[in-house]
């Protein structure tokens, strides 16, 4: 029963049933044609400012990937950006967060970085993105008493769920040789000790540069500043549409995407968006064709950056992975 549920063809079903019914749900009875009018009637201005805005959250989010390498493990902040655009690339064309493992696996061998290395840097800075979630959440809930019903619901869960993860990760840096010793105090069969010591070892090693303080101190100020400049981006997109959303409705919105994005979604969070939009939007005045014109405008501009760039670094990685395979051979000749 297990393995059937599992199927990649029932998983994909799966996806793109949701997908539909999303995209259903969210469009049934919106007048196709005042969604065009919203859409055209944007400034292009304003949309670039919105778009540069985007591409520097990107950035930052290099930067901050980049503060869990180390000493140890010396890196170029380009190669950690082109890997970081690689991935928001394969997130947004194909399924299953595919993003994540092409990162790992180019970086890896563009830079002969071990890849279980990489994976643990990768699920910190991911288990740190669920904090920022419950933090756009949590803002949004707490000014706006508009907020949708099922968000403020998930708000409270969200908050433990993420002082839970933070706590985890203030204590990482200090826990990174003793992998053996919490699994033994976990109580895991000693059969699966093994693969449970060395799975927590290869977690725990993706926060050893956070011992040094001036790398603490960067990972926990990048974090706020990469959501703050997303929502910024929002901001100047809803201004270009002429329609106004505060910084703390732009986080919520965004609080509200990166939480629904933990159901299975098509890549790019097709139907995932337009959901989050006709839910959010309408309690702070927006129109069902306003909603959806902003946020099929928002998707696409992402779309745009991350195309735009992440192409130009898969190229430039893959390149470079090729480079670092000829090394040894032109060191033996």
């Amino acid at each position: 029963m297990k393995a059937f549920f599992l199927h990649p063809a029932l998983r994909r079903t799966l996806v793109i049933g949701l997908a539909l019914f999303l995209l259903w749900y969210s469009f049934r009875g919106v007048d196709l044609e005042a969604i065009w009018q919203a859409m055209r009637a944007t400034d292009h201005g304003l949309l670039m400012l919105a778009g540069l805005s985007m591409a520097l959250a990107f950035g930052v989010r290099a930067l901050r990937w980049r503060m869990l390498f180390g000493p140890n493990h010396p890196i170029t902040y380009i190669s950690v950006w082109q890997a970081t655009m690689v991935c928001y690339l394969g997130n947004c064309y194909l399924p299953a967060r595919a993003g994540e493992v092409m990162r790992i696996h180019l970086l890896g061998r563009a830079t002969n970085i071990s890849r279980n290395f990489l994976l643990g840097t990768v699920v910190v800075e991911r288990a740190s993105d669920v904090v920022m979630v419950a933090a756009a959440c949590g803002v949004g809930v707490l000014f706006l008493p508009a907020a949708p019903l099922w968000l403020s619901s998930a708000a409270g869960a969200m908050t433990i769920t993420a002082c839970s993860i933070l706590a985890v990760l203030l204590s990482m840096p200090w826990l990174g040789n003793r992998a053996d010793r919490i699994v033994s105090l976990l109580r895991i069969p000693v059969a699966y000790r093994p693969q449970a010591s060395k799975l927590l070892g290869t977690f725990l090693g993706g926060a050893n540069a956070l011992r040094l303080p001036s790398r603490f101190i960067a990972f926990n100020l990048l974090s706020p500043l990469y959501l703050l400049l997303d929502a910024m981006a929002l901001v100047f997109l809803s201004e270009a549409m002429s329609l106004p959303l505060s910084l703390p409705q732009c986080l919520l919105v965004l609080g509200a995407i990166g939480l629904a994005m933990t159901l299975p979604s098509t890549p790019g969070g097709l139907g995932i968006f337009q959901m989050v939009a006709v839910t959010v939007l309408p309690p702070f005045g927006f129109m069902k064709p306003e909603a959806l014109a902003y946020i099929l405008v928002y998707q696409g501009l992402g779309y745009v950056v991350v195309t735009l760039f992440g192409v130009w670094s898969l190229w430039r990685l893959q390149d470079a992975a090729k480079q670092t395979a000829r090394e040894p051979n032109l060191t033996s000749v």
